[in-house]
């Protein structure tokens, strides 16, 4: 973990009673990484002192002498595109909230912070002068639910499963060659070019470690062809097999899903038994379950909604750095028109992104290309695209067609997006481009 404290950490460090928290992250799909530090940091023997800010009975800063500690963390929260628990299959932008609390992957980032990559399953690790080769040594702590010690074996089938799954994130790995077993405790992984990002890569929960043996008895395979052969799926959506901070009880679709403390984790406790992640899909519900006791954490509270608990003493407003972004996608087998660049160009430059970065309404940040700020290979902002009508109109003339043109949008409209609403995103699409026609 880092010295630098998380905001979500600093306030998590205490015993908790009813209507105590209220997170609000920035997009959905960071939450698994701050709210995983969170748990980690916690222990039942926490500080107990809390920040003005945390409600706590009493004069600021003064103790919580007669608080309850809690069994069961509700969090509602909306269960998005999530499709799978599969460690190594999923790849939807919200299952990584649940992915990041089952699981561990070789490395991670230390908390909410970006700029640096720190240990997890892997307890160190060193790279060859020319950048080719990776060897891992084993966190020796480590250990899965069922209080089975972590080998080498388990990174290994993990790893490979994930690349011959050929699933949608099976590219993560197209620079790694192999990945060999050369200890009880240690990997070695081969790349076929130097990839400097690698270890960022191996932060996602998409390469998720996982037992082998609970997974080969359950019909996953690491082999070729696991593509068409591995039939583990199913079962891994109703059992976990990972290392990290909880367990899984029960995945009920459209419902909730159970997770317990994991009595072998490696790292700082859980400090509750028992986690229900409550999928309410309207956040006006969220905030209605919160204000009430009924939910502890609001993950997917709006700016306005969010606006409305300020200043309400049972409540903490938290916003943090994300790593999602929002983009708008052309393609180009499903108009013609953007066979030609010249109308690429037109909606690039017909897009008013600082008016886009007020509809986050202090919560949005703009970047300059899909990389966001503080990760390796961030284009600087002083090469951020700004809005440029002129351009755009020029660029539809060059095109061929002067009058525009138009095109269908789709988005789904049943999950917010940093957040925000997808139709007032929208809504801001469609009146800047056409402005241009």
């Amino acid at each position: 973990m880092s010295d630098r404290a998380d905001p979500l950490e600093e306030l998590i460090r205490q015993r908790f009673s009813r209507r105590r928290l209220l997170q609000r992250g920035a997009l959905a799909i960071v939450v698994p990484s701050a709210l995983l530090t969170a748990l980690e940091a916690c222990s039942p023997a926490a500080q107990t002192s809390a920040p003005a800010s945390a409600g706590s009975a009493g004069p600021a800063g003064s103790a919580q002498t007669g608080a309850k500690q809690l069994d069961t963390l509700i969090v509602a929260v909306q269960e998005g595109d999530t499709r799978t628990l599969d460690p190594q299959s999923a790849n939807e932008a919200t299952v990584p909230l649940f992915l990041k609390v089952l699981y561990d992957q070789l490395v991670t980032f230390p908390g909410s912070a970006y700029d640096k990559v720190v240990p997890d399953q892997a307890g160190d690790w060193t790279v060859s002068p020319d950048g080719l080769t990776y060897v891992f040594n084993l966190n020796p702590k480590l250990a899965f639910a069922d209080g089975t010690k972590a080998t080498a074996d388990d990174l290994v089938f993990s790893l490979r499963r994930h690349k011959n799954l050929k699933g949608n994130t099976s590219w993560f790995q197209d620079s790694v060659k192999s990945v060999e077993k050369t200890g009880d405790s240690q990997v070695t992984m081969t790349l076929s070019a130097m990839n400097v990002d690698i270890l960022n890569i191996l932060t996602s929960p998409f390469v998720s470690i996982g037992q082998a043996s609970a997974m080969k008895q359950n019909g996953a395979t690491d082999a070729v062809g696991a593509d068409k052969a591995d039939t583990a799926q199913q079962w891994l959506d109703q059992h976990s097999v990972g290392s990290g901070p909880l367990v899984l009880d029960a995945w009920q679709h459209g419902s909730q899903i159970t997770m317990h403390r994991n009595p072998y984790y490696w790292g700082k406790a859980v400090p509750f038994n028992n986690v229900v992640f409550k999928f309410v899909p309207d956040q006006n519900v969220q905030k209605d379950l919160l204000l009430r006791g009924d939910a502890h954490i609001a993950v997917n509270m709006t700016p306005d909604l969010a606006a409305s608990l300020e200043g309400n003493p049972n409540v903490n407003l938290l916003t943090f750095n994300s790593l999602g972004f929002v983009w708008l996608g052309l393609h180009v087998s499903n108009d013609a028109h953007f066979s030609n660049p010249k109308n690429w160009e037109a909606v690039k430059y017909a897009i008013d992104y600082e008016g886009m970065g007020q509809i986050y309404k202090g919560g949005g940040s703009l970047f300059s290309g899909i990389i966001p700020q503080g990760l390796p290979n961030a284009l600087p902002m002083d090469q951020a695209i700004k809005q440029d009508v002129a351009r755009a109109k020029a660029a539809l003339a060059a095109a061929g067609n002067p009058d525009g043109f138009s095109f269908p949008m789709t988005y789904a409209n049943d999950q917010l997006y940093g957040n925000i609403k997808p139709d007032d995103i929208a809504q801001k699409l469609v009146a800047d481009l056409g402005a241009i026609g």
